[in-house]
């Protein structure tokens, strides 16, 4: 399994776990790297909810 998918899964599994609701449904579920500065390593989780909203966690 490649790095991108072992953290993709690895955040859904967090975002799911502790924030519930939307955050369960893996076809909705995006994660992206938070890129600029001295930003480490951060990434961005995101859903969209049944209502067309997007929610973001960072």
């Amino acid at each position: 399994m490649s790095i991108e998918k072992e953290l993709s899964e690895k955040a859904f599994q967090l975002c799911s776990k502790f924030l519930c609701g939307e955050w369960k449904d893996r076809n909705n579920f995006k994660v992206e790297k938070l890129n600029g500065g001295l930003t480490n390593k951060l990434y961005i989780c995101s859903t969209q909810t049944g209502e067309g909203k997007i929610k973001k966690w960072f």
